[in-house]
């Protein structure tokens, strides 16, 4: 029990310390603590104030930077397209030409190629 009162002593001064400097934050008297609670007030809102001007100087430039982008992207020049062929027998008549000698060539071409693959085999002696 020798050990615990010293500290019971000291513990209880320092809870007495801390609530006696919470309960008189402003010492003197209350027109003092109104004063500087209306200070403090004014500067929160001060700061307040200026963080809103900065966002709205930041949001301001932002805008007018996309519609400078908007109005450069309108009065870019548009891309100019050939104008469509006109139908024209005689072309018409030599690409299905062309087309034809493709498709005889290829078919020639895959006859040797399966008559290649289809030849008889030796039997594999082992």
């Amino acid at each position: 029990m020798k050990r615990v009162t010293p500290c019971l002593i000291v513990l209880s001064v320092a809870l007495a310390a801390g609530t006696l400097a919470v309960a008189q934050p402003w010492p003197g008297n209350p027109s003092a603590r109104a004063a500087e609670q209306d200070r403090l007030m004014r500067e929160r809102a001060r700061a307040l104030a200026d963080q809103h001007d900065a966002m709205s100087r930041a949001q301001d430039i932002e805008t007018r930077l996309t519609l400078y982008e908007i109005e450069r992207a309108r009065t870019a020049p548009a891309v100019s397209m050939p104008p469509p062929e006109r139908f024209n027998l005689d072309v018409e008549r030599d690409r299905r030409l062309e087309a034809e000698g493709r498709r005889q060539r290829m078919e020639r071409d895959l006859g040797t190629l399966d008559g290649w693959l289809e030849r008889a085999r030796p039997e594999n002696p082992r």
